[in-house]
């Protein structure tokens, strides 16, 4: 029996995910339903083994994952749901329902009328923490409705659609990034650790790190925001990374680095970090790609990194736009 999972990308570089996944895949072709999400059919490969190629190989550009049992009209949606999970054993029960493309249905009411019928035939759904998960994809060629092992999807938001609140605090939206990671991708970092912030102006990153308890040294010629200024846990070195790094033999627990720079570049400024870290010491990188020569760019950066890093973590989270963020453990 043929394996049907869903995958979603970024729309500019859903092509460059569809080229990665149908090659680790082993597939024929990867069908594009929407903007943002296709579909790829496999005999040999399923959502367990896509979901481990996506976090090995790595293919960065899919953020979720489901998988795709039937392919109904949204008329048919809550009762093809029932059906499908009828007789089947669920500890607990997630709903995930997400469109792409043109399409009559909103999610939100599709999802409420879901979760609506779904009650009614004794098989509640609960918000957080459900071992297994209904998705729903609405697209211009109906709704693709299937049950996928949590664990196993890439993100728990629809689509990976990941959505975070501005708060009061915030200095600038690339916050939003180093958040999102830490919701996919806990670091795991030590108490009262200390983390190198290379190119932190303004300081979102910096005051990100600081409210995970890290001491920060933000390095950036330019001006850290105010909030930011009477923090006695934040150090302002004014000047360029490469400067203080050949000038510095502090030691860190965590490297991270947002700079707009080329992705050579911006790899090996990390490679020439390493030896600020101490022995279980992670670095977290965004590299700018481009669509037309995403996957290059990003072979040639790890190729860089090997020698200094094993990747640990590698996705276009939703809040990249052009990037792909990296977690890097040091050798």
């Amino acid at each position: 029996m043929a394996h049907r999972v869903l995958f979603s990308a970024q729309a500019e570089y859903l092509g460059v995910a569809s080229a990665m996944v149908k090659e680790a895949a082993d597939a024929a072709a990867a069908e594009l339903l929407g903007p943002d999400v296709a579909v790829v059919t496999s005999e040999q490969t399923g959502l367990a083994e896509l979901s481990e190629l996506c976090r090995t190989v790595p293919i960065p550009f899919v953020r979720h994952l489901a998988v795709e049992d039937v392919l109904v009209t949204a008329s048919e949606t809550p009762a093809a749901a029932a059906a499908l999970l009828a007789g089947r054993t669920i500890e607990s029960l997630g709903l995930q329902v997400w469109t792409s493309g043109e399409v009559a249905v909103r999610a939100e009411g599709l999802r409420a009328e879901l979760a609506e019928h779904l009650a009614a035939e004794g098989l509640p759904t609960v918000r957080r923490g459900a071992s297994q998960i209904l998705a729903a994809c609405a697209t211009p060629g109906g709704v693709s409705l299937g049950l996928s092992d949590a664990s196993m999807m890439l993100c728990d938001w629809p689509g990976g659609r990941v959505r975070l609140r501005a708060g009061s605090e915030q200095i600038s939206r690339s916050e939003f990034k180093l958040e999102e990671l830490a919701q996919l991708f806990p670091l795991d970092l030590p108490a009262e650790g200390r983390a190198l912030d290379l190119g932190a102006s303004p300081g979102g990153w910096t005051r990100i790190l600081r409210t995970h308890g890290l001491e920060v040294v933000a390095v950036d010629p330019g001006d850290l925001d105010r909030k930011l200024a009477r923090d006695p846990g934040v150090r302002h070195e004014r000047m360029t990374a490469g400067r203080f790094l050949r000038s510095s033999a502090e030691r860190f627990d965590l490297v991270v680095n947002d700079m707009r720079m080329d992705v050579a570049r911006s790899a090996q400024l990390v490679v020439d970090a390493a030896d600020r870290l101490n022995a279980e010491g992670r670095a977290v990188l965004t590299l700018k790609v481009t669509p037309r020569s995403a996957r290059r760019e990003l072979y040639e950066a790890l190729e860089l990194l090997d020698p200094a890093y094993s990747l640990v973590f590698a996705r276009q989270l939703h809040h990249n736009r052009n990037e792909v963020t990296l977690v890097l453990q040091r050798r």
